[in-house]
Formats: structure tokens, sequence, C-alpha cells
């Protein structure tokens, strides 16, 4: 068994490492073509629509960052058919088995890597992630590429490589917002770097400013970019209304009274009429009442941050709670969940119709092809 970080140097064992992976790579393939076969429609959600409208016309939009939807104009410069959606997500979720299969491959071994890429390839909640039109599989592929580049950097550190790892954080940052807390990893790596004598000091600041000069700038441009759009420069205007739609509704009035609802329900909560949806709501800033949402005079940038310091005031009151939820959340995604097993099984032939309708009355076009069924 090769030793945790050794390259293989002999012409056997090179081979035998390539028959592995090349082994795991068609089982994986295999599995993606079988469901494929079966139907390669790629099931369609309500953030579907916003996706295809925003790689149709590309340009920003207020609550879902531009990443993916570039990615899918891609894949419609090739085909305007839907399906090849479905299909360059099952290539992602094989390229990505790969990247973890090298990753694991440095640190504990053949043997490990083997049972890694399995368990990475193999695993059936990510398989069906890739049959949605959404971001998740696009996005575990570039968190993949971000941690292969950060390692690769780490081993031999190269300004090319930094100047990747730089373009993927922007690229992850801007298909899911909440993945650039990963810009927290980089300043550790090229101090551990710097420790174990892999690259004088010089180097290492050279390689961080280029980092950060690079991030910097995508992040910045489309800030501007979304500012000419929205008004404010920012990445996203959909923070404040995520984050409120997760706690929000912590401060229902009509149910047992604790140090949140004492401190937010004093002045009567419109949330107790059943009949609100939680987007109808928002924070008053001149006191606990929460009001009706009026549109705001259509100031999205104002409502999110509205909804931000309602959801920020109610996480302090109970942040126990808050990283409760938090956590089984992350458990959910990890393992499969009630959400993706329960909800998206009982939910998904009603949305499916429903999604098409809207989706074939905003974009047209003939069965098959882009926007519709």
């Amino acid at each position: 068994m090769d030793k945790p970080g050794a390259e293989t140097t002999k012409p056997a064992g090179r081979w035998k490492q390539g028959i592995w992976i090349v082994s795991i790579l068609a089982v994986c393939a295999l599995l993606r073509l079988y469901i494929l076969s079966v139907d390669a429609m790629p099931m369609l959600y309500g953030d579907s629509g916003t996706y295809l409208h925003m790689a149709r016309v590309l340009a920003p939009n207020w609550d879902r960052p531009i990443g993916y939807s570039l990615f899918l104009a891609a894949v419609f410069a090739v085909t305007d058919k839907l399906q090849a959606v479905s299909v360059a997500q099952a290539l992602l979720g094989v390229a990505t088995t790969y990247l973890w299969y090298r990753l694991a491959l440095e640190r504990i071994g053949r043997a490990g890597a083997v049972a890694v890429a399995l368990l990475v390839g193999l695993n059936l909640q990510a398989v069906v992630m890739e049959h949605y039109l959404l971001s998740e599989a696009f996005s575990v592929f570039l968190v993949s590429v971000f941690f292969y580049l950060l390692w690769r950097w780490h081993r031999e550190p190269h300004w090319i490589l930094s100047a990747l790892a730089a373009v993927a954080t922007v690229a992850l940052g801007l298909t899911r917002t909440a993945f650039l807390i990963v810009l927290l990893l980089p300043p550790a790596v090229w101090v551990l770097t710097w420790r174990q004598g892999k690259a004088a000091i010089g180097r290492v600041v050279r390689q961080a400013v280029l980092f950060a000069g690079i991030v910097g700038f995508l992040l910045g441009g489309y800030a501007l970019w979304m500012g000419s759009y929205f008004g404010p420069a920012r990445i996203t205007l959909f923070d404040g209304w995520a984050l409120y739609q997760l706690v929000g509704k912590w401060t229902d009035c009509s149910g047992e009274k604790n140090r949140v609802t004492d401190a937010l329900c004093r002045a009567g909560n419109p949330a107790d009429n059943s009949r609100q949806q939680w987007k109808d709501i928002i924070w008053d800033p001149a006191g606990p009442a929460l009001f009706l949402l009026r549109e705001n005079n259509g100031s999205h940038a104002k409502t999110n941050d509205d909804l931000r310091r309602a959801a920020l005031e109610i996480i302090w009151a109970d942040p126990a709670r808050y990283l409760k939820k938090v956590g089984r959340n992350v458990v959910q995604m990890a393992t499969g969940g009630d959400f993706y097993w329960t909800r998206v099984s009982s939910e998904s032939t009603a949305m499916q119709s429903g999604v098409q309708d809207e989706l074939q009355r905003r974009f047209g076009g003939r069965p098959e092809t882009i926007g519709y069924r």
C-alpha cells in the first residue's frame, strides 16, 4: 500500500493506481448514465426559473448571484436542450469524485483514497441533486476545486495556483454567497506553508497579495455591476431575507412566552396571522413591533437591511436556538434529511407541473428547450 503523501514512481505502481481510479470513475459514470437513461430532464423548482432567466439575459438578480447562471449559459451555448444540464452536472459529479480521490491519495494513501472516492461518487443524495436545475451540484464541484487548489498550493507554492484558487473562490462565492466563508482558510494555509519552511515569507506575502487582489477585483466588479441595477454596490441583496426566513417564525406571539417573544411581541406581531407569509413581514426600526411589508418603495436594499436587522435581534435573544437550527440543517444536508427525501418526494410532482407552466409562460420555446419541458 502506498504511504500517504508519497509519489508512486514505479511504472507498475502507477499502472495499478490508474486502474483503481479509472474503475471507480467508471462505476460512478455508469450509475449516472443509468439515471440519465431513465429520465434526463432535470427537476425544476421555483429557483430554476430565476437561474434560467439570468442565464438568458446575463444580468444580475437581487436575490440570486450569477455564478450558476453563467454555468447554465455555458451549457446552453452548446445546446438549448434542458437535458444537457443534467448531463453536465453528472460530469461534474464524476470530476468531483476524482478531485477528492487525488486529495485523499496525498494524505491517507491509496486504500483511503479509494474509500473516499466511493463515498463521494456513490453518494445517492449527491447523485439526486445533480438531477436538479439548482446550484447544489455546481457548488459542490467548486468547493472541491477550491480545496484541491489550496492543497496543491500548500505543497508547491506557485503564483498560478494562487491565482486559480482566487478565481475558484470568487466563482464559489458568486454561486452561493454563504461559501465566501472559505476566505478564512487561505490565510491559515499561508501561515502554515511559511512555518513549515515550504516558502520564504516574501514569496508567501506576494502570492497572498495576488490572491487578495484577484478576489477583491472580481468581487468588487460584481458588486459595482449589481449597484448599476439595484442601487447599492453589494454582492447580494438577499442575505437578510434568507436569515429572516430561518428565524422569523420564532416570533409567533400566540405561542409559549419566552425571552424572545417577550422582547419582540409587546406591540403585537402580524405574524400571528397564519395567512401572512414570512416574506410579508419586516422589522420596524423605530420599535419592537413588526409591520406588513409594502415593498418599501421598491427598495430591495432597504427591505433586505431591515430583515437582516430583525433576524440578528432574534438570534441575539436566543443564540442557542439558532446554533441548534444551523446544526440540524447541516446534518440534514450531509445525510439527506427530511428535506431531500421526504419533502422533495412528496412535493415534486405538483411543483414540477406548476413550475413548468410558469417557465413556459416566461420563456416560451418548443418542448425540451430552455425553460420548458
